[in-house]
């Protein structure tokens, strides 16, 4: 069998039931590696600083986290729900991010500030009160408005791909996370008058 024409859905069936042929793992890195590197190094550049070694350190622990647990990443891909490419660039985003909030260097950049009340979406995330509010806020939002919350402040899609997935320009991605953070320090706003 030529490994190099199978489709990702066989590909990744041999990577599981084969683990210990070095052949399909390499397959899977000549095929996805560039996109692995290229969303780490994006997401660097977004929250911190890009160091190589760092970018490296990510990448091996990206395709190093696909095997872990008798392959439990590898099993959860769905090819019905998202081609891989989609799948593999979620588990690096969320692995750069995680380094990123490792190394310190990027607390501010991390988090959107609501500016006026000084919160940081993160931390009110965090409090239940300001969870029930945001909530309240969202759900009486427009189902775009409450897809968009999703993507940028809890599913923390780069901007580009939420232009993409909602076939908008990124000015607009930036325009909507303006307006969706106005919204919520608004709301914010009134809570804390009614209460003091």
């Amino acid at each position: 069998m030529n490994i190099t024409e199978a489709d990702d859905a066989t590909l990744i069936g041999l990577c599981i039931a084969e683990k210990n042929n070095e052949r399909f793992p390499r397959e899977l890195i000549r095929r996805y590696g560039n996109t692995v590197m290229q969303t780490i190094a994006w997401t660097f550049r977004r929250f911190s600083h890009v160091v190589r070694e760092d970018v490296e350190d990510v990448f091996q622990e990206v395709f190093t986290s696909l095997y872990k647990n008798e392959c439990s990443a590898l099993k959860k891909f769905d090819p019905i729900r998202a081609q891989f490419g989609t799948y593999v660039s979620a588990i690096a985003r969320h692995s750069a991010i995680n380094a990123c909030r490792r190394k310190r260097n990027c607390e501010d950049e991390l988090t959107d500030t609501i500016e006026g009340n000084g919160l940081e979406i993160e931390k009110m995330l965090e409090n239940r009160e300001n969870m029930k509010q945001i909530h309240a806020v969202m759900n009486s939002a427009s189902s775009k408005e409450q897809l968009f919350y999703s993507l940028y402040f809890e599913e923390l899609v780069p901007p580009e791909e939420i232009a993409i997935i909602l076939n908008i320009s990124i000015d607009t991605v930036y325009s909507k996370k303006s307006k969706i953070i106005e919204k919520i320090k608004n709301a914010l706003c009134v809570v804390e008058k009614e209460q003091g």
